[in-house]
Order: C-alpha cells, then sequence, then structure tokens
C-alpha cells in the first residue's frame, strides 16, 4: 500500500455489522488506486483478515 497512496496504515471506521467487502468499498471510494493492486493485507482489530 505505502508504494501506491501516501499513508503505510490507515484505520477506517465503519457501522457494525460490517463485511470485508464493507471496508474495501470505503478504501476503494477514498482510494481509487488501491483496485490496481494485486493483493492487500487487511487487519481488523490488529488481526489479518481472510
Amino acid at each position: 500500500m505505502s508504494g501506491i497512496i501516501q499513508p503505510t496504515s490507515e484505520n477506517v471506521r465503519i457501522q457494525s455489522p460490517a463485511k470485508l467487502s464493507d471496508l474495501e468499498s470505503v478504501l476503494w471510494k477514498e482510494h481509487p488506486v488501491l483496485q490496481t493492486m494485486d493483493a492487500m493485507q487487511v487487519l481488523i482489530n490488529g488481526v489479518s483478515a481472510t
């Protein structure tokens, strides 16, 4: 992510209940270039999402 957008990490608040796709939608809206990445690691509450 740091090679594509400036921040190396970002905290995002989304309304519960939420799915990983809800988070992706928020991130892609704020950073459209992320849609070009082959892979992205997402941590939810500090734990890697699968």
